[in-house]
Parts: structure tokens; sequence; C-alpha cells
């Protein structure tokens, strides 16, 4: 009895371990699309930031707007990468969260 629990556990390691590898494979469809919209091929990377610099918690948000500002000015000149330039793209959501969502 002992025996066929661990052939049992072995072949259920033996799916889990298949399923987890066949998960990993390229999806080409996914990066076609990304080639056909000029996202792979922008001149620029861009990052998002959201912060709250007007509304109740501008107090915050003021410091991680100059963060932000500094950080760019920074990559500025480090100049680009991988013949990137990177941008940081920076929205005031006004510490309201219903407007945050959209």
């Amino acid at each position: 009895m002992k025996e066929w629990y661990k052939k049992k556990w072995i072949l259920i390691v033996g799916f889990v371990c298949m399923f987890i590898v066949s998960g990993c494979g390229i999806d080409k469809s996914n990066s076609d699309a990304k080639e056909e919209s000029g996202a792979k091929n922008s001149d620029e990377i861009k990052i998002g930031v959201i912060i709250a610099e007007t509304g109740p918690a501008s107090t915050l948000g003021s410091s991680q707007a100059n963060t932000v500002k500094l950080l760019q000015k920074q990559l500025d000149e480090a100049g680009p990468i991988d013949g990137k330039k990177i941008k940081i793209a920076k929205h005031d959501y006004e510490t309201d969260d219903p407007k945050l969502r959209k």
C-alpha cells in the first residue's frame, strides 16, 4: 500500500511539473501584436507615475513630484539606454480615489 502512495505522488508531481513547464512557452501572438502597434519600435521608454500633487495629500505629493523631476533630470544627463530615451509621465489624481480608478 505504501508503494502505491509513492507512485501516486510521483505521478502528481510529474503532472504539476509538466503544467509548469508548458506554461513557460513563448506567446508569439502577443509579441506580434506589440510589433504591429509600434510599441516595440518606439524611441522612448515611458514610465508612468501616479501622484497626488493637489488635494488633501498634496504635502506628500509635492515631494513626490520633486523626486520625479529630479529622476527625469538624472535620466536625461545619463543619456539613452539602448538608444532609447527614458520619459517619466506624471499624473496627478488630486487625492480623488474615483479619479484614480479611471
